[in-house]
């Protein structure tokens, strides 16, 4: 592990080389909220904003993405569509940052998704270190997923006046190597480190606070123990259905596909799209048969999916804490609330037996 520093009045100087090297991704303002898009100058980059509207992962996985191109006239002339651009994620969070590791693995199971591979090759993740939550509605502290041990490139740990820059990877080491041999950007860190986290991880301890009654690794028994409560049909009258809590998920990867046929009906291309199992139809065959009609069923299902399915299956949890769901939710429906609410059922229960 190499250590540097890197001054924040350098901050704006070391955006400008990097843009002349790489297509960069980082979080900028909008409006009130931030997003996370690609950066044309060095100015709009905000290193201070608290959480954007899509999370960093959407940059491997966009929506309305072209997959296959295609020649109507000419099977043979079919050929897949892929982007391996070097890229750069700066500034991003420990929950995202999981939630990337999460997607990575997914996507790298057999069969394959090459067009993400394709995406995320090669691509530099510069975390960003969280010393306060994002929000009131975030669970990552619960989750532990406030901190991130792998899946980064460099981390950023600020202080008053700059950030310990931590670097874990061959690509950081390239990184840090091509912007400090010419530039003089990061100079070495001679500060014990260990102390460094220390008390970055106290501070830390001070403004985050658990959101949850009981321990989130009790949390798939008790989902489970509330599969035929009323929890869900209270959930499901509130729930509009509109799929934003999937949008905005990190680590939701649901889609659908659909060919675009050029007007000339010579050629055309497959598009894969974003799909929600909010959505009335997501869970409907083709006899007409829909296996989740309704609400309450869509949004157990959401749940079970995340912190009982996935772990079963897969060992992870499938939610991250972010909190996006939570803020999006015009309805006001709360995973805080919901997994509250299981622990609660599930304590009455026992109290009952």
């Amino acid at each position: 592990m190499e250590l540097y520093f890197l001054p924040k009045s350098k901050i704006n100087l070391l955006m400008e080389e990097i843009l002349g090297e790489f297509t960069v991704f980082g979080p900028k303002q909008k409006d009130i909220q931030f997003v996370f898009e690609e950066i044309s100058h060095p100015e709009e980059l905000r290193l201070d904003y608290n959480t954007s509207i899509l999370p960093p992962v959407k940059t491997f996985f966009p929506n309305n993405e072209k997959l296959i191109a295609f020649n109507l006239n000419n099977i043979d002339k079919t050929e897949i569509v892929t982007n391996e651009n070097r890229k750069i994620l700066f500034g991003v969070h420990p929950c995202d940052i999981n939630a990337i590791k999460m997607m990575d693995e997914i996507f790298a199971k057999p069969p394959q998704d090459e067009h993400y591979l394709a995406r995320r090759k090669e691509t530099i993740i510069i975390g960003l270190n969280c010393k306060k939550p994002c929000g009131e509605k975030t669970l990552c502290y619960d989750k532990g997923t406030y901190k991130a041990d792998s899946g980064f490139d460099l981390m950023f740990w600020e202080t008053h006046d700059g950030y310990v820059v931590q670097v874990v990877s061959n690509l950081g080491k390239y990184f840090t190597a091509k912007f400090s041999y010419f530039f003089n950007f990061f100079t070495e860190f001679t500060e014990n480190f260990y102390d460094f986290v220390d008390n970055f991880q106290s501070e830390q301890e001070q403004n985050f606070t658990k959101k949850l009654t009981h321990n989130i690794f009790e949390l798939p028994e008790a989902l489970r123990e509330t599969y035929d409560s009323e929890l869900w049909h209270e959930i499901g009258a509130k729930c509009l259905s509109c799929g934003s809590c999937n949008i905005v998920c990190p680590t939701c990867y649901c889609f659908d596909v659909h060919d675009v046929v050029d007007l000339d009906l010579e050629g055309g291309h497959r598009c894969r799209n974003w799909d929600s199992c909010q959505n009335i139809g997501f869970a409907c065959v083709g006899s007409g048969e829909n296996f989740r009609e309704k609400s309450s069923q869509r949004n157990r299902h959401r749940v079970f999916k995340k912190e009982v399915y996935l772990p079963q299956n897969q060992g992870f949890s499938g939610c991250v804490g972010c909190g996006r769901c939570n803020n999006v939710c015009i309805a006001g429906i709360s995973l805080i609330e919901i997994y509250n609410r299981a622990f609660e059922l599930q304590k009455n229960q026992e109290e009952q037996k």
